[in-house]
Parts: structure tokens; sequence; C-alpha cells
């Protein structure tokens, strides 16, 4: 077999890759967001961190005068320590971003998003599956600890793996949830979004990011349109408490079994993890050469908690300040934002000219682990380089 017939072999060996990478939206103009997660019900400490992050995003505008946009992953309830060891309680029992004692973390989501700096996004009713965490306090020394300390705890502190909300962690392999048990949940923290909110959530991000199709199903007939992803789905936790991967790779704009719009968010900006600021600006670029999106990964505890750093913020603001330098024309938007603009084929953001989107598939696709390693190995990957560089 001649060479040419070695690439088309490999052509058609990822056929249905190819097809998937050349129906992804490509956009035109470089666009930023900050997704940051873990906010909500929790120590009220939230609050001066949200505080601080509503000036620093304030003071960072686009060309258009827009501020930084950073979404909030919103967790509704967290655990009631204190009332389950004063009354003795043999259950669980929660409390509510909307209880009183949590209005200064709730009113300052509501100044972030009136001020057009925050996006509230749906992370879950509590940040873990609460029947899970609480039959295994008596096996686990840590989950009891984090159970009986006083005050309201950081659910960073758990076990990994129980932080995974959409999976039974009691012990590893994880098991799946019945769907009965998964369409309950969801049902359930849809309607306390909406009387926090007073409005559907526009987007959901799994917990970890380990779903599966019945979460997917379940979220479609609550009306959640938009499911966020990390460009694969994890379905479970392995014996090591690893997360555990199935199916092809997800792209912004895919379709899920419940009809959802997949968007994909795999860019990460963690100071405490010695992330520096030129990484946000490189990763934009990146992202922005293949036409997509870039959607920011970023947790609170970066910015409060016992893990948080001082260094966080300034690290953010140095970060914004060298993205706008370096690309022209950003755009600071929400995940929503973008998904509209892909179901309505929005065509001032997305680019519909042949040559260009050849251009961008040939870029994307050598990005891809597998076949990017064979084009390379046999050659394949010089001609879709040269077609990756024209103008």
């Amino acid at each position: 077999m001649g060479l040419l017939g070695v690439w088309v072999a490999i052509c058609l060996a990822y056929a249905k890759l190819l097809c998937a990478v050349w129906r992804e939206p490509i956009f035109k103009t470089p666009l930023l967001v900050l997704e940051s997660d873990d906010w909500g019900a929790g120590p009220v400490e939230q609050a001066v961190a949200l505080e601080r992050l509503i000036d620093l995003l304030t003071d960072c505008r686009d060309e258009t005068g827009r501020p930084a946009l950073m979404t909030l992953g919103i967790v509704l309830q967290t655990a009631d320590r204190d009332a389950m060891q004063a009354d003795n309680a043999a259950g669980y029992v929660a409390l509510g971003l909307d209880e009183p004692s949590q209005a200064p973390v709730l009113d300052a989501i509501r100044r972030g998003v009136a001020a057009g700096v925050f996006a509230p996004q749906l992370h879950g009713l509590a940040h873990y599956w609460e029947h899970s965490l609480f039959a295994t306090r008596a096996d686990m020394p840590a989950v009891r600890s984090w159970l009986e300390a006083p005050g309201l705890g950081w659910t960073e502190d758990l076990p990994s793996a129980l932080q995974s909300r959409w999976i039974d962690a009691r012990s590893l392999p994880s098991r799946a949830l019945a769907a009965a048990e998964i369409g309950a949940a969801i049902e359930a923290e849809v309607s306390a979004w909406k009387r926090i909110f007073a409005e559907r959530p526009a987007v959901a991000v799994p917990t970890t990011f380990i779903w599966d199709k019945a979460v997917e199903l379940a979220y479609a007939q609550a009306g959640v349109p938009v499911l966020m992803t990390p460009g694969a789905r994890y379905v479970a936790r392995d014996a090591e408490g690893q997360p555990l991967r199935s199916g092809a790779p997800l792209f912004n704009g895919q379709r899920g079994c419940g009809g959802n719009l997949y968007l994909v968010r795999d860019a990460y900006f963690e100071p405490v993890f010695g992330h520096a600021a030129q990484r946000l600006s490189d990763d934009t670029a990146a992202r922005t050469a293949l036409g997509r999106p870039t959607l920011v990964e970023t947790h609170r505890f970066n910015f409060c908690g016992p893990r948080a750093s001082e260094g966080a913020f300034a690290s953010l603001a140095e970060g914004l300040r060298l993205v706008r330098r370096r690309c022209a024309n950003l755009r600071f938007v929400s995940s929503a934002e973008i998904a509209r603009a892909i179901e309505s084929r929005d065509l001032r953001w997305l680019e519909t000219r042949f040559l260009r989107r050849c251009v961008i598939w040939a870029r994307r696709v050598l990005t891809l682990p597998g076949f990017g390693r064979a084009a390379r190995l046999t050659g394949l990957a010089w001609p879709l380089r040269a077609l990756g560089v024209i103008a």
C-alpha cells in the first residue's frame, strides 16, 4: 500500500471522530469564560471573597466595555453539622442557601449577577450524594471528623470520591444510582434553584464531572438545556477512586442522549496549584487558534477556605490583563451565551466560510491524541499543517 493509501486508511479508521470535529462550531472571536465551582451553601466567609471578585472583575473590561465574567457553580445545600450534633440527629440535616444564616453569601452572589460579573450555574443540591456521605461516617474517620466538626464545612476537605454526587461511592469501585433516585434528586434541585433564583438553571455542571446517561436524561426532562463537560464522559470511580472514562471525546455543540447541548471546559487556572498568570493568556490564545471558546476551570478554594492564597486574586487580575493584551477583540461572555449562539447558529459569532472551516479543522484534528500520533508517524501531519497555516 502506497503512502496515500496509508493516509486514507488512517482517515477511515478515525472517520467518526474526524466528522465530529468538522461539525463542532467554529468561533470567529476570542471568547473567555471564567468558570468557578463549589460556591453557595457553606461557610459565610465566602461572601468576602465574592465581594473581592466582584471588584476585580468589574475593573477588567473587554473592548466593548463589558466586565470580565465568572460563572459560579452553585451548591444549594450543605450539611448542618451543628444541628445534627445538637439534636443528636439520627439522619442527615441540610442547610439551604436561602436560609437566613446564608444571607451574606446569597446577597454577594446576587450583587455580582446585578453587576454583570457573575452567572450562576447549577452544581447540585449538594456536593455529594447525601446518603453515601452519611452512610460512610462509621467506617471513614475523615468523613466522621468532617460531619462532627462545629460550624459549616468546606466540602473540598471530603474524600474526593464522595464529592461525586451522581454515584454511590460508599465503597469502591462505585456503583450506579437508580435512575428513579437521580430523577427525583434533579427535580428537587431544579425546584430549589427556581425558588432561590426565580428561573430555571441554564447550565448544569456535574460535581467532579462524573455523570451517566440517566443524569443527562433527568436534566433534560427538568428543562436544563446545557451540560458542562471536560471534553469526555466519566461515569464512575474505580477501585482506587479515580474517574472512569466512557466513550469518545465530547465537543462543543454535541448533543447528549436527552438532547442536552454539551459545552467543553478544558482549560485550568488554579493559583493554589502554582498556575501562573501567563497560563490564562496561553490557554486562551491556543483555543482561539482552534476556533474554540476558552472555558477556564477554577475553584473557590483558591480564593477562600483553608487552602486559599492571597496571591490568587493578584494572579487572576494579572492573567486577565495579559489575555486582553494578547488576544485582539477578546470578549467576556457566559457559557449560556455561547450555548445560545450555537443553538441559533448566530453568524455574528460563528464561522461559515468553507476554506476557513477547513483550516481550523486541520488544526483541530492534529490535537486528537490517537489520530494526531498516527498522522505524525506517517507524514500525514505535513499536509494538514500546511492547510492549518493558511490565513
